[in-house]
């Protein structure tokens, strides 16, 4: 087997070269077309140059199929199984099955000699797209088996494959050498049985079928009770009846080449028969509701730790903790480095079931020291021997069989690592990477929190607190710009002291959607600074999660509630953009009304909702809305925190509303960064010389899409 090095979930992986398939499936049309004309133009269908001529250009169509459909998947390299992949490909050969089946069934395939040219070219024809089709769909049921048995692969999985390979060959061999000897049925019968207990041996891991919720798990058992049907119906018929129109069409096209077909539709309906087990055995869904519910307990006790914990060593020891307990893992620890890409012993925290000189000898190894030092992304290792080829290199740790880390970030700065390990070989799952990435992503804000406070503990000095807060909450604001080519995106914060308690942020929902959040801490300093930065972690872990802007609202409520101070709270308002037409999801938690210009109208939108921590979870639910708007070509939308409509000037007089309305109505060709600069001139003509009495924040949204696309 051949070794398999770690991979990092960043890594795009190898494409398959656009010109190469649809140059094979040129080529095998045109072979296609040959053989048609040979068949339909040779007079005398007999003899031995006939049968060359015609099984060379079918076994040559055969062998493109099988790149086409089995070879060149192997390099798209998937990272995982998923249900519509599966759902997919059953339909569709169930679908392209009982079409063949009824397709050989009425249309011609036989000819006479005396028969016109044009007659004899459809009987062809429909003899070859008979066969043909059904080469190819028992094909590309194989090249689907083969992808998921490698994408869930084990130690043997390549082993098993290349037997089930030699055993289709050697049955199809003996197929051929039958009128010699009877004595070749043996071997049928033995090649046979020994493909089929390497596939069953092939397709122990489906443990990916527990992920699944309930409806999916009950459409995917009905499908693969048909497809189960369909192959118990179909494999039978190319072994055993030679006389039935597809089979018929099968062996005219190449002889004795449906033992092939036959062979991995049997393939088919031993995998679809483990689909239909596995998917029985997982209907109770017990599994699934206890991991995710743990999943969200543990997120959610994460963040309840970051506003709790004492020191940053107390935090990363309770992270490594969970991600051991989560991950079933066999060890774990959280690794701090003195500087980016320095040599020095790492320093060591919250280590569970191992110890520092554990660690110091894994990081004596200079492959996975390089991988846990310098990778960009998560990395999942699933076998630590494959990385030294099996070769007894003395500095391997022999007690780490499979590994995962994400990096901790303190902005683009690499500030340590979290490791899991466990003792076997392919001992950690796939999807417990995306739970370690969602630790590593609220802990990289939660180190910055947590040093910003201990820093403050230590010096005891507030002007140097202030820098460091002001450096950290600069740094918790995005960098980027808006990634998107249909929305004009632009915002600023501006804080009343050195440190303020607004915030905004550029998100991504679950259903691939992008979007916006604005918040407001109540109060100001560094109070209200510190739960922005916790607020941070929760919007980057839940935003994974929510469906939309309501939901990841009340995620958040869910996340805060019993660990914030009673007397705070958090008003928050949560946009969804969509690309292609415009449309714009808004929900609020008690926060300003968002201003929206469709065309020469300004509306003010307040779906109902109440500040976040103020309330239980369970009322909280009830109490947001949402509310959907399609602002058109040009429309701007326009959210603000309550430092912007308050601003007051000398006399204590606010801007209120009626001033943004106006800059929102006058915009009427502007981008999103001139509203922003408009918004701040008319704040600054109205306060003059008078400090702003709390933070002020504006985001401004400007649907522009390119020409032709909206």
């Amino acid at each position: 087997m051949p070794p398999r090095q770690a991979t990092q979930t960043a890594a795009p992986s190898p494409p398959v070269p656009i010109a190469v398939i649809p140059s094979l499936i040129g080529a095998g049309l045109a072979l296609l077309l040959v053989r048609i004309a040979v068949v339909t133009l040779w007079t005398s269908q007999q003899g031995f140059l006939y049968s060359i001529v015609t099984s060379g250009l079918a076994a040559a169509i055969m062998a493109l199929v099988v790149v086409i459909y089995i070879v060149l998947p192997r390099r798209t390299r998937l990272q995982d199984v998923s249900y519509e992949h599966v759902t997919s490909a059953i339909t569709t050969y169930v679908v392209a099955t009982l079409a063949l089946i009824v397709f050989s069934s009425i249309a011609p395939q036989q000819w006479e000699p005396s028969d016109t040219v044009l007659v004899r070219l459809v009987a062809v024809v429909s003899l070859h797209i008979a066969a043909v089709g059904t080469f190819a769909v028992s094909i590309g049921l194989a090249g689907f088996i083969i992808m998921v048995l490698l994408i869930r692969r084990h130690q043997r999985t390549y082993v098993l494959l290349r037997i089930m390979a030699w055993m289709i060959a050697v049955a199809w061999l003996s197929v051929i050498l039958l009128p010699v000897s009877e004595v070749f049925v043996v071997g049928t019968i033995l090649a046979t049985v020994v493909s089929s207990i390497s596939l069953l041996l092939n397709i122990r891991r489906m443990s990916w079928l527990a992920t699944l919720t309930l409806s999916k798990k009950i459409r995917l058992f009905w499908l693969s009770i048909l497809g189960l049907f369909t192959t118990v119906v179909v494999a039978p018929m190319l072994a055993f009846n030679p006389d039935m129109p597809m089979t018929a069409a099968m062996e005219a096209f190449l002889p004795s080449g449906r033992v092939v077909p036959a062979l991995l539709t049997l393939f088919g309906e031993l995998f679809f028969s483990r689909i239909l087990l596995a998917t029985l055995a997982a209907m109770p869904n017990s599994g699934l509701v206890e991991r995710r519910s743990s999943e969200v307990e543990a997120l959610t006790n994460l963040t309840r730790k970051i506003a709790q914990a004492v020191s940053l060593d107390d935090l990363l020891s309770a992270v490594a903790y969970d991600a051991y307990t989560m991950c079933r893992a066999h060890g774990a620890w959280v690794e701090l480095y003195a500087a980016p890409g320095t040599r020095s012993d790492v320093r060591v925290v919250g280590a569970v079931a191992v110890g520092p000189d554990f660690v110091q000898m894994v990081h004596r190894d200079p492959t996975i020291d390089e991988l846990l030092r310098t990778s960009s992304g998560p990395v999942h290792v699933d076998s630590v021997p494959d990385l030294h080829d099996r070769q007894g290199d003395p500095n391997a740790p022999a007690a780490v069989g499979s590994m995962m880390s994400v990096p901790l970030l303190d902005g683009s700065a690499r500030i340590g690592t979290l490791v899991v390990i466990s003792t076997m070989e392919y001992g950690l799952e796939p999807h417990d990477l995306r739970l370690l990435a969602s630790f590593a992503d609220v802990v990289s804000v939660a180190v910055d929190q947590a040093r910003l406070t201990e820093s403050a503990i230590a010096r005891e000095r507030m002007q140097q607190e202030m820098n460091v807060a002001r450096s950290i909450q600069r740094s918790l604001l995005p960098r980027a710009s808006f990634p998107s080519q249909a929305w004009s995106v632009d915002a600023v914060m501006v804080p009343a002291t050195d440190v303020g308690g607004d915030y905004y942020d550029y998100i991504e929902f679950a259903n691939g959607h992008r979007g916006v959040v604005i918040a407001d801490v109540a109060g100001k300093g560094v109070p209200a600074a510190l739960y922005m930065a916790t607020l941070k972690g929760i919007v980057l872990a839940e935003m994974r999660s929510a469906l939309g802007p309501a939901d990841l609202i009340r995620r958040i409520n869910a996340a805060v509630w019993g660990s914030i101070d009673r007397r705070t709270y958090i008003t928050l308002t949560c946009v969804e953009l969509h690309e292609d037409s415009g449309v714009v999801r808004v929900a609020r938690a008690g926060h300003t009304p968002m201003l929206v210009k469709q065309q020469d109208a300004v509306v003010a939108l307040t779906p109902s909702g109440v500040a976040i921590g103020l309330v239980a979870p369970e009322q909280f639910f009830t109490l947001i809305d949402e509310e959907e708007i399609d602002v058109g070509y040009g429309g701007i939308c326009l959210l603000t925190t309550d430092g912007v409509n308050e601003r007051r000037n000398h006399t204590l007089d606010e801007l209120g509303f009626h001033a943004l309305q106006q800059v929102v109505e006058n915009a009427s060709t502007a981008t999103a960064s001139e509203i922003v600069h408009t918004t701040l001139h008319v704040l600054d003509e109205h306060g003059g010389d008078e400090p702003p009495h709390d933070d002020i924040t504006i985001v401004a949204l400007v649907y522009l899409p390119p020409e032709g696309t909206s």
